[in-house]
């Protein structure tokens, strides 16, 4: 550190006034603090040590000068605390005085005008701090501020059970991956006050990678094997939860068809597809709700409960106002690849229903806060039948289609003889007879028809031609 020789009188005059205020500041800052004195202290001495070091030719006179401060600043400290009384040996009162200004002479004179550093102990500073007045502690306790009260923790309120649903399920099938995998899915999911609960965003994506199998599921109002089959298991306890518990229900389909696996009640089932066919309720409560599951794979059963804070409402569902809608004819199709006289029974057939069921939530003070009436149409689905060869449908039903015409062969047609048909005479073109005289000229002898042939066919024969008579010839004499 390079020491400057000389300085501006006032520069050391501003130096020497900006330590003697920063020393008075950090004095003061004291009275209205709960510093301990050694931390105030050495705050003083730090804040003073570059100003004394500037103005300090000598590292060793610096040092000097630092110790000397380091003095007056506790003097002052303990002076201001009120601790006059227990004033160490060590003090005497010209270190109390305070420190005379600057003369324009050189430091050295300055430095020399000090009183000369007392012999301290090191500890000297710590044993001035155990060591307060008793007038010091009463005044640092009056101006601390008054210790506030710790709020107490609240005492958690135990959840309880508002409401739940059970259904049985076949753990040895593929639905039961899905069903199990879903049940996981909504465990543990709480619904905070206002919240809506959705059940896709519960699941996530439906697909192999994100662990579901492919199970039987009703698309289009026909059964076919799709990924993710089996989850309406889950989704429909959690509608029978939250409906039975009074909540408020946003979004609800129910399946095309009852199936045997929900009609217990009917009107209750919830279906669920992507990306469009969600069940959504929402926690119309003051309080958080929690959504349970629980798979018993020994009894085969598979529950969804709701565990929250009641607030006194009370719930009343009606038993399913159920109308049947009579089941269509069965559809029998014909199959070239069955066994001749082979029926197949491919798909039993179902009546549809109409079932209607109506809820009632009201509040401990009689106000009613839900009033629902839900309408589920199952349509009706006809028996599918397969038949081969040389099976005749029976009357009632209808015919997809038949089986093609077997190909008769032709019946041969007895043909009867060849007929004979006669053919006729030749004609005779008549003869010239040269002219006679007229005693030669004889009358013409009459000649005999020609006897009929008999032919085996009733085809009338033609008659011959009757004879003409011959021309009459002129006499000479009368020519």
């Amino acid at each position: 550190m390079r020491w400057p020789q000389q300085l501006p009188n006032r520069r050391r005059q501003g130096e020497v006034s900006s330590i003697r205020y920063r020393c008075n500041a950090l004095t003061a800052l004291v009275r209205w603090t709960s510093w301990p004195r050694s931390r105030v202290v050495l705050a003083i001495v730090l804040v003073s040590s570059i100003s004394l070091g500037a103005l300090s030719p000598t590292p060793l006179q610096a040092t000097q000068g630092l110790e000397r401060l380091a003095q007056q600043v506790d003097v002052d400290v303990l002076a201001a605390l009120g601790i006059d009384d227990q004033q160490p040996e060590h003090v005497s009162t010209a270190a109390m005085t305070p420190i005379p200004s600057p003369t324009p002479s050189h430091n050295v004179e300055r430095a020399a005008a000090l009183p000369p550093p007392p012999k301290r102990r090191p500890e000297g500073i710590a044993d001035r701090q155990d060591a307060e007045a008793p007038s010091a502690k009463a005044l640092r306790t009056q101006l601390a501020p008054p210790p506030q009260p710790t709020p107490a923790a609240p005492t958690p309120v135990p959840a309880v059970q508002l409401s739940g649903a059970t259904m049985r399920y076949n753990p040895g099938t593929r639905e039961a991956t899905n069903i199990v995998l879903a049940a996981e899915r909504a465990n543990g999911v709480v619904v905070m006050p206002g919240e809506e609960s959705s059940f896709l965003r519960m699941l996530g994506e439906v697909s192999k990678r994100n662990g579901f199998v492919g199970g039987t599921a009703l698309v289009g109002g026909e059964v076919v094997q799709t990924v993710g089959g089996g989850v309406c298991v889950v989704s429909t306890l959690i509608y029978r939860a939250a409906f039975t518990g009074g909540l408020t229900i946003v979004e609800r389909r129910g399946h095309s068809q009852l199936l045997p696996l929900f009609d217990d009640p009917p009107g209750t089932d919830a279906a669920v597809f992507t990306p469009n066919g969600d069940l959504r309720w929402r926690n119309d409560t003051a309080s958080p709700i929690e959504i349970r599951t629980m798979v018993d794979r020994e009894a085969q059963k598979v529950s969804v409960t709701l565990w929250g804070q009641p607030d006194g409402r009370t719930t009343n569902v009606s038993a399913p106002a159920v109308r049947p809608v009579r089941r269509p004819p069965a559809l029998w199709t014909f199959d070239p690849k069955l066994a001749p006289g082979a029926v197949q029974h491919d798909r039993a057939g179902r009546a549809g229903a109409v079932a209607v069921v109506t809820r009632t939530v009201m509040m401990p003070d009689g106000s009613v806060v839900h009033q629902d009436r839900v309408v589920s149409s199952y349509m009706a689905r006809p028996e599918e039948v397969r038949y081969g060869q040389h099976v005749a449908p029976p009357k009632g039903v209808k015919v997809v289609s038949t089986p093609p015409p077997t190909p008769v062969p032709p019946t041969p047609t007895p043909t009867a003889p060849p007929m004979r048909v006669p053919t006729e005479a030749p004609k005779v073109a008549p003869a010239i007879v040269p002219a006679v005289k007229a005693a030669e000229v004889r009358a013409p002898t009459p000649t005999a028809p020609p006897e009929p042939v008999v032919l085996p066919t009733a085809i009338p024969t033609p008659e011959p031609p009757a004879p003409q008579p011959m021309p009459e010839l002129a006499s000479p004499a009368e020519s």
